[in-house]
């Protein structure tokens, strides 16, 4: 096991001895020592406390980390796109993701990475090799798909569904514009949502006749 960095000065007086031996799960000050733990400060994301292999893992020395910011460890790119997703409060938004973590020099190394909150309002990151060394997107698809759903699942109207479906598709694909289009019974159709770039007319409310599609098209979508 991996002890916690930090220095405490203990009063042993009146201590009972049997209870250290069966210490509280949740207080625990220990990891398993393939892994790497950090402690941060969810404002500015700098450095609390760390766990003491960080010299085995980062090639540096806990006490050198004390105070300095995530991005020593990250590249800026990084270290921006965990702050926005962190700025949300929804910590589904970036877990589980994986990081580039700098070692030595121009070195990285990829790790599992898991965030949450302590109880006394700390934010935690987890760290673990990863098993995979592939190139992986950080914090891209599974990540979006996984709110939107979330959010989805959370609407009570339609009309606020059919919104959730454009935004997060324009979200995930970077389109300039998403359109939901519902074909009628006599396939004449209707733009019912719509997301797009603030100079491009709406279309939104638009009623368009069964000839502005071709049936053959018109089979691809029903």
């Amino acid at each position: 096991m991996i002890e916690i960095s930090e220095t405490t000065t203990l009063d042993d007086s009146g201590i009972n001895l049997t209870q250290l031996k069966q210490p509280q799960i949740s207080t625990i000050s220990q990891i398993q020592p393939h892994g790497v733990l950090l402690v941060l400060n969810e404002e500015d994301l700098s450095i609390l406390q760390v766990s003491c292999n960080t010299q085995r893992a980062f090639g540096l020395e806990p006490e050198a980390m004390i105070g300095q910011s995530l991005e020593t460890l990250l590249d800026t790119y990084q270290f921006e796109q965990v702050q926005t997703r962190l700025s949300s409060g929804d910590l589904d938004l970036i877990n589980p993701t994986k990081i580039w973590v700098r070692r030595y020099g121009d070195d990285y190394c990829v790790y599992d990475a898991v965030f949450h909150r302590s109880a006394d309002g700390f934010l935690v990151l987890e760290l673990e090799p990863a098993l995979a060394q592939e190139s992986i997107p950080f914090l891209g698809f599974y990540h979006l798909a996984k709110a939107s759903i979330r959010q989805l699942e959370q609407t009570p109207q339609l009309s606020y569904f059919y919104q959730i479906i454009v935004r997060e598709v324009r979200n995930v694909t970077g389109f300039d514009r998403v359109m939901l289009y519902r074909f009628d019974d006599d396939n004449h159709g209707e733009v019912v949502a719509e997301d797009k770039i603030d100079d491009m007319e709406s279309y939104l409310g638009l009623h368009f006749p069964e000839s502005d599609i071709p049936k053959p098209a018109r089979k691809m979508f029903m």
